[in-house]
C-alpha cells in the first residue's frame, strides 16, 4: 500500500489533496449552516425583541435533503412560532434537467400566529417589511415591453411523490377577533407539474377555529382541459367559527352549526369551445340553530338538513349545457317574521328532482319534480292569523320546452296539493276552518307568437268539513268537489277562449245570518249540490259568449228559515241542452232547451201585508220545460220560448185557522211564447196552442166550508196575445166540471151560493174592444141564497180575513164614491166605448134550481124554484139593434109557476123591449112581510095568479096586466101612530070591496110610466101591479078616514098613481101674535078630535118666528143680535101656548113635546108652529 502511495504521481497526489481540502472546506461549512442560521435569523428578529431557537437543523447533500425539527421563535417569553419536524428531499440526477423532483416533503406540529392592523401584518410578532419602491409607470412598461423581443419563460417542471402535513395550525387575529385556521392532517401523492400539464392526489382534513372539514380527491389539468374528482367526506361548521367572514348585520344575530359531506367530480376543456362536466353523487349539508336578523325581518330554524344527490352539470359546448340533480331540503322550527307579518312551521321538508338542458336559444326540462311540505304551519298578517296542521304541495312531471330568443314555448307539469287542519281568524275575530283540502291539476302552459293557453286534462279540488264563524254568519260545508276536465284557457291577440268539462258537487252547506232587522237569523242549509255542464266561451273586450251542449244542477234537501219566513225543497233539478249566450256591447242574447224540477216543496210566511195569517205552500212536484230564446238590448227586450211544458202535481196551501187550498194537478203545454217588451213595459205578448187542464181544485175554510172547488178544469186556445191595444185570444173550449163556489159547513144545511156539474164554454174570440162567445152551457146549477136577520147573506163563505178588509174598507170606500161623485167629470168620448160581449147561446140545463131564504122577515121565506128551461139567446152589447131573447120555464114547489119570454135590445139608449109572463098559483101570505110596511097590514090568504105582456120603447112602458088574488085576505093591523107616521093607511075594508063572489079580486091593469123618471124603481117587479090594482081602493079610503081632519091632516100624490102621501099643516099665527085665539078655533078642534081618535099619537111642536114679528121695515139680514132672541122667545111662546091649550082641553102633557125654536129667513115666510107627528 505504501508503496502504491509511493509511487503516486504528483498531480494525482495534487488532486487527493485538493478534493480533501474541499471535503473538509464543505464539512465545515455544512455543520456552520445550523450554527449561521440561527445566528442570522436572530440578528434578523432581534429588534422585535424575539429569539430564534432550534434543537435540530440538518441539511443533507446526499441525497440532498433538509430536516429540522424542535424549531421556535419567542417574544417576550411567549413563543410565537413553533416547528416539531421537518423534513424535505430532492433527487438529485433530475436537476441536472432542470427538474425538480421532490421525494417527500413532512410537515408536523406546526403553529404561527398571524396578525393584521391597518397598517401592517405580523407574522410570530415580527412585522414584514413594507414595499415602499415606487412602481415603474405603465407608459415605462408598455414602453419597454414594445422595444424589447418577445420571449418565452420557461417554467421548471415539478415532481411531488408524497407530501404530508400533520398539525398545522395558524392563529389569525384582526380588528374584528381571532381565527385558528388548521390542517389536522393533508396528504399529497402523485403530484406534478410540466409544461402546461398538472396533476395529483390530496387528502385533507382541514378547519377554521371549531369547524372541520375532510376532503380527498384527484385533480389533473393538460393544456385545455381540467378534470377534478372531488370527495367531501364531512364538513363541521359553526357560524361563530366564520362570522368574521359574514355580512356585518348578519354576524351579531346568526348562530348555528353546519355540516358538509359529500363528493364532487369536475371535468373542464379550455379552449375556444370549452366543456365543463361536474357530477356530485352525493351532497350533504345540516346546519344546527340558526336566527338572521335584519331590521325589523327575521329568519329562523332549529336544524336544516339539504341532500343533494346525482348532481350532474354538463358543458358539451360554449352554448349547450345540461344539468340534472335531486334534492331534499329538510328543517324544523322554521319561522320567518317581520314587523307586523310571521309565518311558521314545526317542519319543513322540500324535495326535487330536476333535468334541464340549455343552449344559446332553449331551455328544455324533463320529468322535473318538486315538492314542499309543512307542519304545524303558523302565520300572522296585520291582525289577521291562519295555520294548518300540515300542508303539502307537489309538481311533478314537469316537462319544458322554452326557446328563449322568441319566448315560446311548452310547460307541462302536475300539480297536487294537500292541505289538512286549516284555520284562519281576522282581526275582527271573524274565524275560518278547514278540516282538509286537496287539489289536483295536470297542467300545460303553451306560448306562442299568436297567444298563450292554459290546458288541463282533469283539474281536481276538494274541500271538507269547512267552517266560517263570523260577526253576523256562521257557515259550515262538509264537503266540496270542483272537477274541470279537458280544459282549456287561451289568450289569443287580446281574445280569450275557454272550454271545459265541470263538475261541482257539495255536501252538508249550512249558513247562519243575522238578521238585524228582527234580532234573530236566517238560516240555510243544504243536503247536497252538484253541477255538471261542458262550457266552451269566447271574450274580448266588446263581447263575451259562452255555449254548453249539455248542463245539469241539481240541489238536494235545500232549505231556508228565518224569523218570519221558511222554505224547503226536497230537490232542485235544472238542466239545459244547446246553451249559447253571447254579450256583445250591451246587447245580450240566450237561447237553450231546459228542464226545471221542484220536487217536495215545503214554504211558510207570516207577517203578510194586510194582516194576512201565517200562509203555508207545499207541492209534491214542478216540473217546466222549454226551449229559450233572449235578445236583449238597451231599449228592448224579446223572449220567446217553444215547446212548453209545466206540470204541478198535490199543491197545498193553507192559511192558518182561515183558509186551505188544495190542487191535485196543473197541467199546461203550449208551442210558443213571445215577449217583447219596450223600455221595461210589455209592448207584445203571444202564446200558441195552449193547453191548460187542473184536476181536483179545492179551498176549504178552517171551519170546513167550502170557499170554491172543482173536480176538473180544461182550457184549450190555439192562440192568446197582449199588446199597447189590449188583449186578445182565441179559445176553442172552456170546460169546469164539479164546481162549488161559497158552501157552508154548518150543523143547518145551507145551500151553496153557486154549484153546478159542468160549465161548457165554447169557441171563444177576445178582442181589445170586446169578447165574443159561442155558447156557454150549465149542467145542474144550483145557485142558493140565504139572508140573515140582519140582511146579510149568510151562505157567502169568505176568509175572516176579507171579511176584515172589506169591512175596515168599506167606509173609505164609499167617501172615495162620494168624493168621485162630486169631482166627477164626463167621460172623454172614446172612453165611452164600453167592451162588449157577444154570447150567441147560454143555456142552463133542466132541473137547475135557485134557492132563495130570507130570515129577515118573520115568518121566514125559503123558495125553491126549479128550472125547467133559461136560455139566453144572442146576448150582444156590440151591434146597435141587436136583440137578446131570454126565455125560462121554473116550477116553486110542486104548484107555483112562471113562463117568462123577453126580448131586450142590450145597447138602446133607453129600455126598448117586448116582455111576457104567466104566473099561477103564486102563494102571496110569504112574501107578506115586504108589503106589510107599505100596506099597514099583513097578508093573511092569498094566490096570485097574473098575465103580464108589457113593451118598453125607448124607456117608455105600455102593457097590461092580468091579475087573479084568490081568497086574499089581510091580517093584521099595523099601528095608527105608525101609520101616521111612514104615511101608509090600513085597507082591508077598501080590499073587502074589492072582491067578487068567489072571493077574489080580477084586476085587469094597463102598464105605463117612464123608466127614466127619479121616483120610478123596478124593485119588487111582481108587486107592482097588485099596488096599482089596489090603490083605488087605498085612495078612496085614505080620503074617507082623514076629511074629518082636513084642516090638520092633508092627502097628496106623488110619484105618479103608486104613493099617497100624508101630511100635517102647520098652525099660523099673525105677526107679533104669541097666544091662540078664537080665529084658530076650526084648526084646534080638529086637532083636538084627532088627538082623541088616535090615543097613542105623540106630537112635536116646533115654534117658528119671522121678521116681521118686530116690523115690517126691517129684513132677517138687518136683524140684530138682540132682536133675534126677541124672536126666539115669540117662537118658544107660540109652542107652549098651543101645548098650553090642548093640555086644558084633556090631551096628556106628556103626548106633546117642545122642540127647539127655529126663525125663518124667508121674506115671504108665515109665523106659525109646525106640527110632527
Amino acid at each position: 500500500m505504501a508503496d502504491k502511495h509511493n509511487t503516486m504521481k504528483p498531480w494525482q497526489k495534487r488532486t487527493l489533496v485538493t478534493i480533501f481540502i474541499l471535503l473538509t472546506f464543505f464539512t465545515a461549512l455544512w455543520n456552520l449552516i445550523p450554527f449561521a442560521t440561527k445566528w442570522f435569523i436572530n440578528q434578523t428578529i432581534e429588534p422585535f425583541n424575539s429569539t430564534f431557537q432550534a434543537d435540530k437543523i440538518n441539511p443533507n447533500i446526499f441525497p440532498i435533503g433538509l430536516n429540522l425539527s424542535d424549531i421556535s421563535i419567542i417574544q417576550q417569553s411567549k413563543e410565537r412560532l413553533r416547528l416539531g419536524n421537518a423534513s424535505v428531499g430532492l433527487d438529485f440526477l433530475p436537476l441536472f434537467r432542470g427538474e425538480f423532483h421532490i421525494n417527500h416533503l413532512t410537515l408536523s406540529d406546526f403553529h404561527t400566529e398571524v396578525s393584521e392592523t391597518q397598517t401592517e401584518t405580523y407574522i410570530a410578532g415580527i412585522p414584514l417589511p413594507q414595499n415602499n419602491q415606487a412602481q415603474p409607470s405603465s407608459t415605462s412598461a408598455e414602453t419597454k415591453d414594445s422595444s424589447t423581443p418577445s420571449s418565452t419563460e420557461t417554467v421548471p417542471s415539478v415532481f411531488l411523490k408524497s407530501a404530508t402535513l400533520q398539525n398545522v395550525s395558524v392563529d389569525y387575529k384582526t380588528s374584528e377577533g381571532s381565527d385558528t385556521f388548521y390542517i389536522s392532517s393533508a396528504e399529497i401523492t402523485q403530484a406534478y407539474h410540466q409544461d402546461k400539464n398538472w396533476a395529483g392526489n390530496l387528502t385533507v382534513a382541514a378547519g377554521v377555529n371549531n369547524a372541520k372539514v375532510e376532503v380527498l380527491g384527484s385533480v389533473s389539468s393538460k393544456e385545455s382541459s381540467l378534470n377534478a374528482d372531488i370527495n367531501l367526506r364531512s364538513l363541521a361548521l359553526n357560524t361563530k367559527d366564520i362570522e368574521h367572514f359574514l355580512p356585518a348585520n348578519l354576524t351579531s344575530n346568526l348562530s348555528s352549526k353546519i355540516s358538509l359531506e359529500g363528493q364532487t367530480n369536475i371535468k373542464y376543456h379550455f379552449g375556444d369551445d370549452p366543456t365543463l362536466e361536474l357530477n356530485a353523487p352525493n351532497l350533504q349539508m345540516k346546519s344546527g340553530e340558526t336566527r338572521l336578523v335584519q331590521g325589523d325581518q327575521k329568519v329562523a330554524w332549529s336544524n336544516l338538513t339539504t341532500h343533494i344527490s346525482d348532481l350532474s352539470i354538463k358543458q358539451l359546448s360554449a352554448s349547450s349545457v345540461a344539468a340534472s340533480m335531486a334534492a331534499k331540503v329538510m328543517s324544523n322550527d322554521l319561522s320567518v317574521s317581520s314587523a307586523k307579518q310571521q309565518i311558521s312551521a314545526e317542519t319543513f321538508a322540500f324535495d326535487t328532482s330536476i333535468a334541464v338542458d340549455m343552449s344559446d336559444s332553449s331551455v328544455e326540462t324533463k320529468n322535473t319534480k318538486g315538492s314542499f311540505s309543512l307542519s304545524n304551519l303558523t302565520g300572522q298578517l296585520n291582525g289577521n292569523s291562519f295555520s294548518s296542521a300540515s300542508l303539502n304541495s307537489t309538481l311533478e312531471g314537469i316537462n319544458a320546452t322554452f326557446d328563449t330568443q322568441t319566448l315560446q314555448g311548452k310547460i307541462q307539469a302536475n300539480l297536487n296539493t294537500d292541505a289538512q287542519t286549516l284555520a284562519a281568524q281576522t282581526a275582527e275575530n271573524d274565524k275560518a276552518s278547514l278540516s282538509n283540502m286537496t287539489l289536483d291539476a295536470p297542467l300545460i302552459l303553451e306560448i306562442s307568437e299568436t297567444g298563450n293557453s292554459i290546458l288541463s286534462e282533469a283539474l281536481t279540488l276538494s274541500l271538507d268539513n269547512a267552517a266560517v264563524q263570523a260577526r253576523q254568519a256562521d257557515a259550515s260545508l262538509v264537503s266540496l268537489g270542483l272537477q274541470l276536465r279537458n280544459s282549456k284557457l287561451s289568450l289569443l291577440a287580446g281574445k280569450t277562449d275557454f272550454s271545459a268539462n265541470v263538475s261541482l258537487s257539495s255536501e252538508q252547506l249550512k249558513a247562519d245570518i243575522a238578521d238585524t232587522d228582527s234580532n234573530g237569523q236566517q238560516s240555510f242549509s243544504l243536503q247536497s249540490l252538484s253541477l255538471n255542464s261542458d262550457l266552451t266561451g269566447k271574450a274580448s273586450q266588446q263581447s263575451v259568449s259562452v255555449e254548453s251542449q249539455k248542463t245539469a244542477f241539481t240541489l238536494k234537501a235545500p232549505s231556508y228559515t228565518s224569523p218570519e219566513n221558511s222554505a224547503s225543497l226536497e230537490r232542485f233539478n235544472w238542466s239545459a241542452e244547446n246553451l249559447v249566450a253571447d254579450i256583445s256591447g250591451d246587447d245580450l242574447s240566450i237561447s237553450t232547451k231546459s228542464k226545471l224540477e221542484l220536487n217536495g216543496l215545503n214554504a211558510s210566511a207570516s207577517n203578510l201585508p194586510n194582516n194576512q195569517p201565517k200562509t203555508t205552500v207545499a207541492w209534491q212536484s214542478f216540473q217546466s220545460n222549454n226551449t229559450l230564446d233572449i235578445k236583449q238590448s238597451p231599449n228592448k227586450t224579446d223572449i220567446s220560448t217553444t215547446d212548453n211544458s209545466l206540470k204541478l202535481e198535490a199543491v197545498h196551501v193553507d192559511q192558518q185557522d182561515t183558509l186551505t187550498t188544495s190542487l191535485k194537478q196543473l197541467d199546461f203545454d203550449n208551442t210558443g211564447i213571445t215577449l217583447s217588451l219596450n223600455n221595461g213595459a210589455i209592448g207584445s205578448l203571444n202564446a200558441t196552442d195552449n193547453n191548460v187542464t187542473a184536476e181536483s181544485f179545492n179551498a176549504e175554510l178552517n171551519d170546513g166550508s167550502t170557499l170554491t172547488a172543482f173536480n176538473r178544469f180544461q182550457l184549450n186556445s190555439p192562440a192568446l196575445s197582449q199588446n199597447s191595444d189590449g188583449a186578445s185570444g182565441d179559445i176553442d173550449l172552456v170546460k169546469l166540471n164539479q164546481f162549488i163556489a161559497s158552501e157552508p159547513n154548518t150543523s143547518e144545511a145551507l145551500p151553496s151560493l153557486i154549484k153546478f156539474d159542468a160549465l161548457d164554454v165554447n169557441r171563444v174570440k177576445l178582442r181589445p174592444e170586446g169578447v165574443e162567445i159561442s155558447s156557454v152551457v150549465f149542467e145542474k146549477l144550483d145557485a142558493g141564497l140565504v139572508l140573515t136577520s140582519n140582511q146579510k147573506i149568510d151562505n157567502l163563505v169568505l176568509p175572516s180575513t176579507v171579511n176584515s178588509t172589506i169591512d175596515g174598507r168599506s167606509n173609505q170606500q164609499a167617501s172615495n164614491v162620494s168624493t168621485a161623485q162630486e169631482n166627477s167629470e164626463p167621460l172623454p168620448q172614446e172612453l165611452e166605448q164600453a167592451f162588449y160581449v157577444v154570447i150567441t147561446k147560454i143555456n142552463i140545463s133542466e132541473g137547475s134550481t135557485i134557492d132563495f131564504t130570507d130570515r129577515s122577515i118573520v115568518p121566514t121565506l125559503n123558495r125553491i124554484l126549479t128550472i125547467e128551461e133559461l136560455s139566453v139567446d144572442n146576448l150582444n152589447t156590440r151591434d146597435q139593434g141587436a136583440q137578446t131573447h131570454l126565455l125560462l120555464k121554473a116550477k116553486n114547489g110542486r104548484y107555483a109557476t112562471i113562463d117568462s119570454n123577453v126580448t131586450i135590445e142590450p145597447l138602446a139608449k133607453k129600455l126598448t123591449m117586448d116582455a111576457s109572463a104567466k104566473v099561477r098559483e103564486v102563494e102571496l101570505p110569504p112574501i107578506s112581510p115586504y108589503v106589510s110596511s107599505a100596506l099597514g097590514y099583513n097578508i093573511a090568504s092569498g094566490q096570485l095568479n097574473m098575465d103580464l105582456d108589457m113593451a118598453a120603447q125607448q124607456g117608455e112602458l105600455s102593457g097590461n096586466s092580468h091579475i087573479v088574488l084568490r081568497q086574499f085576505d089581510l091580517g093584521g093591523k099595523e099601528q095608527s101612530s105608525s101609520v101616521l107616521k111612514v104615511g101608509a093607511v090600513p085597507l082591508n075594508l077598501a080590499i073587502n070591496a074589492l072582491k067578487d063572489g068567489s072571493d077574489n079580486i080580477v084586476l085587469d091593469l094597463p102598464l105605463k110610466g117612464n123608466v127614466d123618471a127619479p121616483q120610478f124603481q123596478w124593485q119588487n117587479f111582481f108587486m107592482l101591479p097588485i099596488r096599482q090594482g089596489l090603490y083605488k081602493a087605498s085612495s078612496v079610503y085614505l080620503m074617507q078616514t082623514f076629511v074629518p081632519y082636513a084642516n090638520v091632516i092633508s092627502l097628496a100624490q106623488l110619484a105618479g098613481e103608486t104613493v099617497l102621501k100624508l101630511r100635517v099643516q102647520p098652525l099660523e099665527f099673525a105677526f107679533g101674535q104669541t097666544q091662540v085665539d078664537d080665529s084658530q078655533e076650526a084648526y084646534l078642534n080638529q086637532l083636538l078630535a084627532l088627538m082623541n081618535d088616535r090615543d097613542d099619537a105623540e106630537v112635536r111642536a116646533c115654534g117658528v118666528a119671522v121678521a116681521k114679528d118686530i116690523d115690517d121695515s126691517t129684513s132677517f139680514d138687518e136683524l140684530s143680535d138682540a132682536q133675534r132672541s126677541q124672536l126666539y122667545r115669540i117662537a118658544n111662546e107660540r109652542a107652549d101656548s098651543l101645548k098650553s091649550y090642548l093640555v086644558d082641553n084633556g090631551i096628556e102633557s106628556g103626548r106633546v113635546f117642545i122642540c127647539t125654536p127655529e126663525l125663518e129667513s124667508q121674506s115671504d115666510a108665515k109665523p106659525r108652529v109646525e106640527l110632527n107627528f
